[in-house]
């Protein structure tokens, strides 16, 4: 978490602390995550989400790379989604950076 931090904010609960009076929550993904109102669940991406999250909300990504980043390796996705592009760069499975570019 620590080598992440400068990319990644971490929730208390995955610091393995407990804010008093809060329950853990999953991260919305699939068609669940519609429901924020805007119609896109690209729009509920957050930083921290695990690959297999956002591909549960994206689908299949339309490519993808690897790049080596002062020893540490970025899997950069991009996917398609109707008239936007959705870009995310992962480091060890966990999204650090992402992107969401309309045509």
């Amino acid at each position: 978490m620590a080598a992440l931090a400068p990319y990644v904010t971490f929730s208390p609960q995955m610091a393995g602390e407990s804010p008093a009076g809060a329950e853990a929550r999953p991260i919305e993904a699939g068609p669940a995550a519609a429901a924020n109102g805007s119609g896109d669940p690209a729009s509920s991406l957050q930083k921290g989400m695990a690959e297999g999250q956002v591909r549960a909300m994206l689908g299949e990504p339309t490519s993808s790379s690897v790049a080596d980043h002062d020893g540490i390796q970025v899997h950069t996705e991009t996917f398609a989604r109707g008239n936007s592009v959705v870009t995310g760069q992962f480091v060890n499975g966990v999204l650090v950076r992402y992107s969401i570019d309309v045509r």
